[in-house]
């Protein structure tokens, strides 16, 4: 789980490719430093969706936060990939970086606080493993999209021309659209398998609050 929130800060690693993309299509003057608000605005729709995930936890429950945070956050992805089918212009690529690294990381944020709540009740006495765990997930799962990303848009490492893979490697950047719907295919696995670890802690703890709820009405007879 935590690796896919660690994949909401991959935009340092991101940002030529996709720029060049969008340069490459069908606008000249879009220059790398436009886009230095993605990281800012990732982080922001972090914080953001941490802080919603509590809520929605409230309303409809741990499980159902989970299947509606991973769903929405693969699903923004996806559609990321198809953004160069309208009419390519600054809208476009600005809804590219806002379906990427805002509501990508909002939607999957909001299950953080779901995972560590249940992992504390399970495991009552190892929440400092627990937040070593998190921590290092978040931190890996930038590190493996990263690399997941040049390996699938730049395998042979050819590098960029001004900082811009465009004329006559434009054929890398073009391999953008593949990348971002490959990516959607593996956040959704991940998310699946997530989910299928999770719900045997979910269960147990609600049995375990159901039987304390049992002994204390058996006790007050």
């Amino acid at each position: 789980m935590h690796l896919m929130i660690g994949a909401s800060s991959r935009w340092n690693m991101l940002n030529a490719y996709a720029t060049s993309y969008y340069k490459v299509l069908n606008n000249p003057y879009l220059v790398i430093n436009e886009d230095s608000y993605a990281s800012p605005l990732s982080l922001f729709c972090l914080g953001l969706g941490m802080r919603g995930g509590i809520r929605l936890e409230k309303a409809v429950g741990t499980l159902f936060t989970c299947i509606i945070a991973l769903s929405i956050a693969s699903l923004a992805v996806f559609l990321s990939s198809y953004m160069p089918n309208f009419e390519c212009n600054c809208l476009i690529y600005l809804v590219f970086v806002m379906l990427d690294f805002a509501i990508y990381p909002f939607c999957v944020s909001l299950a953080f606080h779901s995972v560590i709540n249940e992992c504390y009740k399970y495991y009552p006495k190892l929440k400092l493993f627990i937040n070593g765990v998190i921590i290092t997930g978040t931190g890996f799962g930038h590190i493996l999209f990263g690399m997941l990303n040049d390996s699938c848009i730049n395998p042979d490492d050819i590098q960029a021309i001004n900082g811009y893979y465009g004329g006559e490697i434009d054929f890398i950047c073009r391999e953008v659209p593949t990348c971002m719907r490959d990516m959607a295919y593996t956040l959704f696995i991940m998310g699946t398998l997530a989910l299928v670890l999770l719900y045997p802690l979910i269960k147990y703890n609600a049995n375990k609050i159901i039987d304390k709820k049992h002994e204390r009405t058996r006790l007050d007879f």
